[in-house]
Parts: structure tokens; sequence; C-alpha cells
């Protein structure tokens, strides 16, 4: 987790004196910004987890596992879920399942069938889910620079999240299947036809407003490094000052 844009961008926004390396403001302000970073990210990922626990049933540990933090300070969701987030039409299932090799034939040689399994629902651990994504803030926000005493805040409120789902709603053991049959002989346009999913799409909308709260939370960081540089020159140029400075304060 890299924030030295962050840092950048926010010293682009405000005049420096000529006498405080740009350099040293970036050194100074590190921790403090990672730390908010490790904050705001950590806010949205919940916002992103919560999202998919209301929406989402047998398939929210999915959406989960596969919700990653970007080099780009973002919330992403790996291609192999992307179609939970983005949303799927509605498609016709026969061929699909008749090309199983567990389909057969009947004995007259004309049709073609498979007995499915339905209203199964698979074992799912949203509980686990949520620390592995903890488990990845943490070890990136440790990369980033962050304190450790910001991190275990965080971990600290991912717990809270953890503790706050319930396991008989969200920790399920898999249920026993009914059956059904599909066959060669029925109308491909009117029986196992999906009818799609419209998709959570909240990624776009929490990334938004991430971008824009890391933006002024990080000027608001640097802003107040560089008023500490500013006045520790004008103490170092002029000693007198101090006492003028303790007033301000």
């Amino acid at each position: 987790m890299d924030v030295s844009h962050l840092i950048r961008d926010a010293i682009k926004q405000m005049t420096i004196p000529s006498y405080i390396n740009p350099q040293y403001i970036e050194v100074a302000a590190t921790t403090d910004v990672a730390n908010m970073v490790v904050e705001r990210v950590q806010m949205s990922l919940e916002q992103a987890i919560l999202g998919a626990q209301s929406i989402l049933k047998s398939t929210a540990e999915e959406y989960i596992n596969a919700l990653y933090i970007t080099d780009g300070l973002t919330i992403g969701i790996a291609a192999t879920a992307s179609h939970l987030e983005t949303g799927y039409g509605p498609r016709e299932m026969q061929d699909d399942l008749l090309s199983s090799p567990k389909a057969k034939t009947s004995k007259d040689g004309t049709t073609k069938y498979l007995i499915v399994p339905i209203g199964k629902e698979k074992k799912t651990d949203i509980h686990n889910a949520i620390r592995n994504k903890t488990s990845d803030l943490f070890r990136k926000g440790s990369l980033g620079g962050a304190s450790m005493k910001s991190l275990d805040e965080m971990t600290k409120d991912m717990r809270n999240v953890i503790s706050n789902v319930s396991s008989s709603k969200f920790h399920k053991p898999a249920s026993e299947p009914e059956f059904a049959t599909v066959s060669s002989s029925q109308d491909a346009s009117e029986s196992w036809v999906h009818p799609g999913f419209v998709g959570l799409r909240q990624l776009d909308a929490i990334n938004y407003q991430l971008k824009i709260d890391l933006s002024e939370a990080s000027v608001v960081i640097v802003k107040q490094v560089v008023d500490d540089m500013r006045d520790n020159y004008r103490l170092s140029v002029n000693p007198s000052n101090a006492s003028i400075t303790l007033k301000k304060r």
C-alpha cells in the first residue's frame, strides 16, 4: 500500500515555502497518512461486505473473498466473482447441463437427460471471509507505514463486524438437495432458463467516495505537517518567537 501519491498530490494543492524540502514533508506525513488510509479503506471494505451480506445469499462468501485493495487504494473484485458485482443476463442452461459427462441417453436413444440436484445451498463461512480481508488490510497497511496502534484499532473494528454477523444466518451447513431432471425433450426456451442477476453494482459508488475522502484527509494532514515545519523554521531563525508560538497553540 503506497500512500506517497496521496502526499504528493496534497503538496501540489498548497504553496510550500522554498526552505521546506518536499521530500521531508513526505517522510514526516507518511505514518499519519497511512493510518488515515487504513481507517478509510477499512470503512469502505466494511461497506462492501455489508452490501454483499444484505443482497447475496450463498454467494456472499465468494464475493467477499474476491474483494481486494488495489494499488490505487480502491476496493477491487477479482474476475472470478466480478459477475456478482456487474450482473449478468438470463441464459438457457439446458445445453450446458446436458453436456455433462454424467448425462445419460434413454433406452430408445432419442432423449438425453440428467438428474440435477436443486435447492441445495453450499456451506458458507462469512466470518472467515471477513477475517481474510482483515488480514489483507493489516498486511498492506503495515507495508505502507501505518502504526501498530492504527492497525490494531482496524482489527478490533473488523472483529466487531464479525461478531455482529449472526452465525445462524451466515454460517450455514450445506442443506440436503432435492432433484429434478433436465431432458433434451424439454423446450430449452421455457425450461431451465436462469433469470439472470442485476448485480450489486456498489463498488463504483464506494470507490468514488473513498477517493474523495482520501484526497481531502491527505490535504489536512500534509497542511498540518507543513505548518509545523514552518513554525520550527521560524523558531530556528528567531528563538524569541517561541513564546508567541506557544500562545498561538
